[in-house]
């Protein structure tokens, strides 16, 4: 079987690599282009085109370039159909984040979907979700692969912790990724210097790719030292040396639909505290899980949060690894070439 897949593995995420070795592990060979355009022009026997992230095409800050891509995009789609390539999307998001134009976001998606046969969710409520957008073929559930082969610590977590400052009974929570407007950073830092009851210090930690969203945080912060800003990217060893050290993971998101930082901090047993909403549902009821509906209520949230991992954290942190290990890129694969199979 030979597939077409868009956009091309890269270094900063190992989502499409890791699975493009998997499917070929299936005896599925993957192709792909920088430009999905080069795609159309690729003359393979492949009869689906797996597409990830595609709103990087339909974005603009004027709503007219907006809708060229859009039509540029749409065109290629159907550029596909006429050669009998069916489209095959994972749904990371339901819409981009931080969108300009949410309205537009969300017809693009309309139209997206009525070209799409297939769909593939990482949480089972995901196919609801864009079946209310008017999706209407074949929906495959594989939930988000641990990130224990791409995210290595170098040394175990005291030895870790200690390095970066933190006091063997400092309880530190920690909000990790792209410092950008839906992430809520902002929002956390806030509740956490009105006074959060539980948690001794608030680490965010990634690279300001929205200047607008960094200068948010800083004002956010204000002359709290307890919480630290590092500012700037992060290799993946630093990435797991910081999620291994840190005692809970804040996701304080405005907008989301799964969470890959999620599945990161339970791949190095940290706990999270999150909306319990879209992929973040299915975690209720587990002991490495603390509703936080709004970051306003992070105080409770963290309350009870230290309450727990004071009683018993190395087992929260061994049920979080143990939840995260269950979900690998060879189960995606799986279900994929099934479901490519059955939808011919």
């Amino acid at each position: 079987m030979q597939l077409l897949s868009w956009p091309r593995p890269y270094e900063e995420n190992p989502y499409l690599t890791r699975l493009t070795e998997s499917l070929e592990r299936r005896g599925v060979s993957s192709r792909s282009r920088r430009y999905l355009a080069e795609l159309v022009l690729d003359r393979s026997s492949a009869r689906w085109l797996h597409l990830h992230w595609p709103e990087w095409m339909l974005r603009d800050a004027s709503r007219a370039k907006a809708r060229a891509r859009a039509v540029w995009f749409f065109s290629l789609l159907d550029a596909f159909a006429l050669r009998g390539v069916k489209v095959a999307w994972t749904a990371h998001n339901l819409v981009g984040h931080d969108e300009p134009h949410p309205d537009l976001a969300i017809a693009f998606r309309q139209a997206f979907l009525r070209r799409c046969a297939l769909v593939h969710g990482h949480f089972a409520s995901a196919e609801a979700s864009v079946r209310a957008l008017g999706f209407r073929g074949d929906f495959v559930l594989a939930g988000h692969p641990h990130a224990l082969d791409d995210y290595v610590a170098t040394a175990d977590r005291a030895t870790i912790r200690a390095r970066m400052g933190f006091a063997p009974d400092e309880r530190v929570l920690v909000c990790f990724g792209a410092i950008e407007s839906y992430k809520g950073f902002d929002r956390v830092a806030a509740a956490f210097a009105r006074g959060c009851r539980g948690a001794d210090r608030l680490v965010v930690a990634g690279r300001a790719s929205d200047p607008r969203a960094l200068a948010a945080l800083v004002a956010a912060r204000g002359g709290v030292e307890a919480i630290e800003i590092r500012e700037g990217f992060l290799s993946r060893s630093e990435t797991a040396d910081l999620v291994l050290a840190a005692d809970g993971m804040v996701l304080g998101y405005r907008q989301f639909f799964t969470s890959g930082t999620a599945m990161l901090a339970l791949s190095h047993g940290t706990p999270l505290l999150g909306p319990p909403v879209h992929h973040l549902a299915e975690f209720e009821g587990r002991s490495f899980f603390f509703a936080l509906d709004d970051p306003e209520r992070l105080a409770d949230a963290a309350a009870s949060w230290r309450r727990a991992i004071d009683a018993r954290g190395e087992a929260i942190r061994e049920e979080a690894r143990a939840h995260a290990r269950g979900f690998t890129y060879d189960s995606i694969a799986a279900e994929l070439v099934a479901a490519f199979g059955r939808s011919g």
